[in-house]
């Protein structure tokens, strides 16, 4: 497949890598900085950089848009006329409402919304159709993306909180464990890197468990035995964790909606 993105910023970059990995694709870039495009081309043969939006469409069966927000916006007044019937067009900005994007395209769009972990060739990226697709362009889609992750179709309303778990979710569980490796250091039986280790094999191997068809529930039930340590320390998470998981989907829809500034973070 002849595929398009534009933007070479931490999606871009990850989604033409991704799909590089099959020697099959023809992978075209484009990007505001030359030089940032070019990098990306150095890391794998089938990946090239195109001369323009005009010359990336004109290369491509399907494009990705991944710039951000603002940008998305401008290019899209560039891009729809660009784009032919026949192709299809994804867009990793969550915040541009799919029925602007297809009110300005003659093609299938869609929303897709990638993961850090698609690096990986794993885990799930998040697709909102747009109301043109057929089933044959749904199809088409989800099995271009399937290569790189496995696909989960929803709704517009479902996109952030769905991104929460999905995009966001990476950096959210590993924040969370790395606060868990920082209390055990402070407990004075490890450093915080030995935890950060535990913790890690810990994940991997439950990650496997998942995989062969385990729920969360089925782990939960296999590990604690009533009465026991696992129960006491199940008691605080179910006393704590809810309030903290309720105010991140209410931090993070208000941001969404230009609600809430949020400060950086050190570290």
């Amino acid at each position: 497949m002849r595929i398009g993105v534009i933007g070479t910023g931490t999606i871009g970059s990850m989604l033409a890598q991704a799909f590089a990995v099959n020697p099959q694709h023809e992978i075209w870039v484009v990007n505001r900085t030359r030089e940032k495009a070019d990098a990306i081309a150095r890391s794998a043969p089938n990946i090239r950089v195109a001369c323009g939006l005009a010359d990336l469409t004109d290369r491509s069966q399907l494009v990705f848009l991944c710039t951000k927000a603002h940008d998305g916006r401008r290019l899209m007044h560039e891009l729809g006329p660009l784009l032919r019937p026949d192709q299809m067009l994804a867009v990793t900005i969550s915040s541009l409402p799919i029925a602007w994007i297809e009110q300005r395209v003659a093609c299938p769009a869609a929303k897709v919304i990638p993961s850090v972990v698609q690096l990986a060739r794993s885990g799930v990226i998040l697709v909102c159709h747009g109301t043109r697709a057929t089933d044959a362009d749904r199809a088409r889609l989800e099995s271009a993306l399937s290569e790189i992750a496995t696909p989960h179709a929803v709704e517009e309303d479902q996109i952030r909180v769905a991104s929460d778990l999905t995009s966001c979710g990476p950096a959210f569980l590993a924040a969370l464990l790395r606060h868990w490796a920082e209390a055990a250091e402070q407990t004075g039986a490890m450093t915080q890197e030995e935890a950060e280790r535990l913790l890690s094999g810990t994940l991997a191997g439950m990650t496997q468990l998942l995989q062969s068809g385990m729920t969360f529930s089925d782990i939960i039930h296999r590990v604690c035995v009533p009465g026991g340590v696992t129960e006491a320390g199940l008691v605080s998470i179910r006393q704590e964790a809810p309030a903290v998981f309720t105010r991140l989907h209410q931090t993070t829809q208000l941001f969404s909606q230009g609600s809430v500034l949020v400060v950086r973070l050190p570290g």
